[in-house]
Order: structure tokens, then C-alpha cells, then sequence
């Protein structure tokens, strides 16, 4: 055979298969299979075993849908398989490149595995050009950015992801730091204040807060934030959709308890209880699940099942002063007064300093007849500064029962102080100045019961008394 023979068939061979991987790959019509990740799902628990054995088939019936190899990484990467998530995040976003939730998650898991900054930086971009009004996606950039020493980018995204989340109480903070590094002492003070504003008493903020404060010059504004980051506060969030989306996919118990938990402080409680329901599954002895889920169970006014875990949750831990406290609400709404007391003085002898606590002990002894107790009880609340208007109005109604009038009179005053317009209280202060003898304030506070509400029953005890004449 002829050289150039030789050579023409090379060539023909060699175009035919540039032509079968342009159509394989060059097109779009197919992409490069990646092994799909085979976790070891044998000691899991079987809720997360189900799940990854779930995604997982899907991926195997179905290898190019961009959505299973997607929804598997974020099974994987909700139970903390950074490695296997990346893997699947790979392949979704070459199988769909323009979808950005791809892009995104592949950079989240890249950062969070610490040896990827470039990359992970590199993904967001991407995932920012693709989806520019994302506010978390210009955050983590800002954030990553501020981590490596890319003070101006990072600036530049924190501003752009509040541009677009102008309270997003976690990005005024990077950004207030991230001036501050550039020495803009000025903005990085405004930012921080922003921070604090939206949301009080995160530590970070409160000491950059104080730092920068101090360097100002405004002393005393530094001394207060100093002394405000000794106790630890609220810390701040990044509310992201995407990220909800995979956490909403963990099924281990740890997962569903912090995210059950965090649904309960959201409102959302049905979302919460079907969470705990998984843990409790899991950890039938846990007496802070019974406790969270029978809360949830009394918001939900199913009274049957907040009896049924808050009793189960005291069983468990005698100690647990808001699971006797729950219980104890749950029983008066069921009308088991006796059995409410005994979890009510266990509730406050459990934490004595609780104000709420103890005015519901006072309230309920109050309602139950114990007057005596419920005086003394209502005094201990009020020294813990915790009682509200209508609660110091029942303690005076309860001295008014035991004629302790002098008392009743004092409480009342306080109640107008806080409530001038408030009938019932002037009328109730007015028997005890007469109890007293005082007949003047007796006449006056009647005169103020009517005038606030003509028809109100001082009325008659003015007409009574002899005051109308």
C-alpha cells in the first residue's frame, strides 16, 4: 500500500472520529458519564438510606436528566458527602451548563472542602452571570473574596447583593468588615450599625462594632458595644432558597432536629412536627423532641397529642422546666387544674428566676382560689420585673379579695400609670380607697370609670354611694 494511500486512510479515520465526538459532545446531544457516587448507605440511618438509595436509582434509570444527577448531589451534599455531591453537581452542570443552581452548589460544595478557592470563586461568577439578581450568590462571592484578600471585588458584590437585599442584615456586616480592612472606618461603621439595626446582638457585629468604634473616638459608643458582645446574641443568617432546598432534603436525625426546631421558631409548625416525627422515629427516648413536638402539637391546639409528648418528655427528663411549663398549659386548656399546679410549681422550681413562670404559677393559684399563695406568689413575680399591666391588675383584684386594701390601692395606681383610660381599674381602685375610708379618691376614680365608659357599673355605685347627689 502507497504511502500516501496510507495516509488518506489516516486522515479519513481521523476525520470520522473528530466528526462522532462532535456529535457525542461537541452539540450538547451528550456529555462524558462521571462514575455515579456509591456511598457505603449500610450504617446510615434508614431514612437517609432511602433517600440516597432513591436518588441514586433515578440517576441509574435516568443518566442524562440534569435533574436526578442534581437532586442526588443535593441528597449528598445535605448529609455533609461534599466529595459524592460534587460529583453529581459536575455532571448536572455539564449535562445543563446554563442552569445556574449548578454552578452555584458546585461552588458552595468547592469552598466548603477548603482546597478550591479559585474554582469555587470561578462557579459563582458564572452562576452570577446567569442569574444577576440572586442576592446569596453576590454574598458568598463578597465573603470568599474578603477571605483571600480581594478587598475591592468583595466590596463591590456585598454592595451588589445588598443592591438587590437592601436588609440583608449578614451582608452589612461583611461589608462594614470589609471596609473597615480598606480603612474606610467611616462606611464600615454605617454598615455595621445597618447590621445591628436590622438584626441586634450578633457578636461579630457588636465587636467590629467596638473596634472600629474606638478607633473613631466615640469612646463611650465602644464601651457599650464592648460590654453587649460579653453575652452571646442572636447570630446572623444567609436566607438562601437554593441552600433551604438542599437542606430540606436531610433526613438524619441531626438534620431534622436543627432544621425541625428552626421551622418551629419560623411559624411553621406542621413543616417542624414532620421533621421531629423522623427524629423521634429514631430517638424514642429523646425528651427534648417530646418537648419541641408537644409545643407544637399545643400551638396547633391538638391537645391530645401535646398531653401524649409533653407527659412522655417529664417521664423522661424530670428536669426539663419547659416541658412542665407546656404541660401545665395543656392541662388547664383541658380543665385538669390539679394536675397543672403540680407542673407549674415544677416549672418554677425548676428556673425560680423565670418571670413568665412564675406569673403563670400567681395567674393559675389565682384562678384556682388559692389567694393566699397567689399574693405571695405574684409578689416574687413582680421583684423579677416581669408583670405586665392586666397581671399586676389581677394581683390587686386578688389583695382587694383578702381586703388588704392599702396594697389593692398602690397596684392599681401603677395599672393607670400605665393605662389612664382603663374603666375597670379605676372603678377597682376606687372600692379599695373606700375600704381604706378615702372617700374623695373613691368618688374621684368612680367619676373616672364613668367617664371613660358611661356605661359602665360605677354608674350605679355612684348613684349608691350617694355621689350623684
Amino acid at each position: 500500500m502507497s504511502s500516501t494511500l496510507r495516509i488518506a486512510q489516516r486522515g479519513s479515520r481521523f476525520g470520522l472520529s473528530v466528526c462522532v465526538a462532535f456529535l457525542l459532545y461537541g452539540c450538547g446531544a451528550a456529555v462524558p458519564p462521571r462514575a455515579i457516587p456509591t456511598p457505603d448507605t449500610s450504617i446510615m440511618q434508614p431514612a437517609v438510606r432511602e433517600l440516597l438509595d432513591e436518588c441514586r436509582s433515578k440517576v441509574v434509570e435516568n443518566p442524562e436528566s440534569t435533574e436526578d444527577w442534581g437532586r442526588y448531589g443535593m441528597a449528598l451534599d445535605a448529609h455533609s458527602m461534599l466529595a459524592e455531591a460534587e460529583t453529581c453537581y459536575r455532571q448536572a452542570r455539564d449535562l445543563e451548563p446554563e442552569e445556574f443552581r449548578w454552578s452555584y452548589l458546585l461552588g458552595k460544595v468547592l469552598e466548603l472542602q477548603g482546597d478550591a478557592s479559585q474554582e469555587a470563586l470561578s462557579m459563582w461568577r458564572h452562576a452570577a452571570s446567569l442569574n444577576p439578581n440572586f442576592a446569596p450568590v453576590f454574598y458568598r462571592l463578597g465573603e470568599l473574596e474578603a477571605d483571600i484578600g480581594q478587598l475591592d471585588e468583595a466590596i463591590e458584590h456585598l454592595g451588589r447583593s445588598l443592591e438587590l437585599e437592601p436588609d440583608l442584615a449578614i451582608a452589612h456586616r461583611s461589608l462594614g468588615q470589609a471596609l473597615l480592612q480598606r480603612g474606610e472606618l467611616q462606611r464600615g461603621i454605617e454598615h455595621l450599625l445597618r447590621a445591628e439595626s436590622i438584626s441586634p446582638g450578633d457578636e461579630a457585629v457588636g465587636s467590629s462594632l467596638a473596634s472600629a468604634l474606638a478607633r473613631a473616638g466615640r469612646t463611650e459608643e465602644a464601651e457599650s458595644y464592648a460590654r453587649k458582645t460579653r453575652t452571646p446574641g442572636a447570630k446572623l443568617h444567609l436566607t438562601d432558597p437554593i441552600e433551604f432546598e438542599v437542606v430540606s432534603l436531610g433526613r438524619s436525625s441531626e438534620l431534622c432536629f436543627d432544621r425541625g426546631r428552626e421551622r418551629l421558631k419560623r411559624g411553621e409548625i406542621q413543616a417542624g412536627i414532620e421533621d421531629l416525627q423522623i427524629v423521634a422515629s429514631v430517638r424514642p427516648d429523646d425528651a427534648q423532641v417530646h418537648d419541641l413536638l408537644g409545643r407544637a402539637y399545643y400551638d396547633l391546639h391538638d391537645l391530645p397529642s401535646a398531653l401524649e409528648h409533653l407527659q412522655r418528655a417529664t417521664d423522661l427528663d424530670a428536669n426539663l422546666a419547659t416541658a412542665h411549663f407546656a404541660l401545665a398549659q395543656t392541662l388547664v386548656q383541658l380543665k385538669r387544674m390539679d394536675g397543672a399546679l403540680e407542673h407549674f410549681r415544677s416549672a418554677v422550681g425548676l428556673e425560680p428566676d423565670n418571670g413568665s413562670y412564675v406569673a403563670a404559677l400567681a395567674l393559675h393559684l389565682t384562678g384556682i382560689g388559692q389567694l393566699n399563695e397567689a399574693a405571695s406568689v405574684f409578689e416574687r413575680a413582680d421583684r423579677l420585673d416581669t408583670l405586665r399591666p392586666a397581671q399586676l391588675q389581677t394581683w390587686a383584684n386578688v389583695l382587694l379579695r383578702l381586703r388588704e386594701f392599702p396594697r389593692a390601692a398602690g397596684l392599681y395606681e401603677r395599672v393607670l400609670e400605665a393605662q389612664p383610660q382603663n374603666a375597670d381599674a379605676h372603678f377597682a381602685l376606687a372600692q379599695a380607697l373606700h375600704g381604706k375610708g378615702d372617700l374623695e379618691g373613691t368618688e374621684r376614680h368612680l367619676r373616672a370609670a364613668v367617664e371613660v365608659d358611661p356605661n359602665h357599673r360605677a354608674a350605679a355605685l355612684l348613684r349608691e354611694l350617694g355621689f350623684d347627689r
